[in-house]
């Protein structure tokens, strides 16, 4: 069983616009805490790093995977905050994501996965698989200029395939249940 928390973040001015073109009730879920809004146009990864910093101290962050396009700025500044947590480059390529999409969607499909968030049954709505010819599969957007996002889609893909690949590593003492209370 996988239980999924995600943090999503949107520029405050973007608010408006991403509730009319993507006709999303992203007004409500900023209400509740399920989206954050940062002020200004564009993400401040300021805001993203000090939350990530803020989680490890609650639950010591082992390691974390991330895509490596544009993100070489936060990640250096990420090794500088963690330096205890191993920093994974995951390879987005259909070849790679392919047995983890599986894999998910196979979660899926057992209920296998906890993750009641709005956000993300909103992303997974906006996913489609469109395998290639060799039979590898990963989500996508219907069309590559979609404002709809699968972010969150992608990322469950990579924290499930890297729990997966660290099963037998310690939790530094700390069991589920009391991961759990820290959300």
């Amino acid at each position: 069983m996988y239980y999924l928390y995600h943090k999503f973040y949107v520029p405050s001015e973007q608010v408006l616009e991403k509730y009319r073109v993507e006709n999303i009730n992203i007004k409500n879920w900023i209400d509740n805490g399920i989206v954050t809004a940062i002020n200004g146009a564009t993400i401040n990864y300021e805001h993203i790093i000090q939350d990530i910093k803020n989680d490890n101290e609650k639950i010591n962050i082992i390691e974390l995977a991330y895509d490596k396009w544009q993100s070489n700025k936060l990640i250096d500044n990420l090794e500088e905050f963690l330096p205890k947590t191993v920093l994974i480059q995951y390879d987005q390529s259909i070849r790679q994501m392919s047995s983890p999409s599986k894999e998910y969607e196979r979660f899926i499909l057992e209920d296998k996965i906890i993750d009641n968030s709005p956000v993300m049954k909103w992303m997974l709505s906006n996913a489609v698989i469109k395998p290639d010819v060799n039979g590898n599969i990963k989500p996508l957007k219907e069309y590559k200029s979609s404002p709809k996002r699968i972010d969150g889609v992608i990322t469950s893909i990579m924290a499930i395939d890297r729990c997966n690949a660290n099963q037998n590593s310690v939790l530094d003492g700390k069991d589920f249940n009391n991961i759990l209370k820290l959300f």
